[in-house]
């Protein structure tokens, strides 16, 4: 999966996961904590579910770090890669 794949999957499970999201512009320099005003419980759900959807495990420790929506796209796709 390259890139843009994950980064389309992504903003779609962000949109299902939190409908205050929903139609709201998302890219690579948005903060998926507070310009999006996540909440978060809302945030540990979503990154479960992202975890789900692309079959990889993200530590938490790791979760804080991944403020911006390109953070969490390149940490998806370093985590698919090492999975090969």
């Amino acid at each position: 999966m390259n890139r843009e794949e994950i980064k389309e999957k992504a903003i779609d499970l962000i949109h299902s996961c939190v409908p205050d999201l929903s139609g709201v512009d998302i890219n690579e320099e948005s903060n998926i904590n507070t310009d999006a005003s996540v909440d978060s419980m809302s945030f540990i759900y979503l990154m479960t579910q992202i975890e789900a959807e692309f079959g990889i495990e993200i530590p938490q420790k790791k979760w804080a770090k991944l403020c911006k929506f390109g953070d969490l796209v390149d940490e998806i796709h370093l985590r698919l890669s090492k999975a090969r």
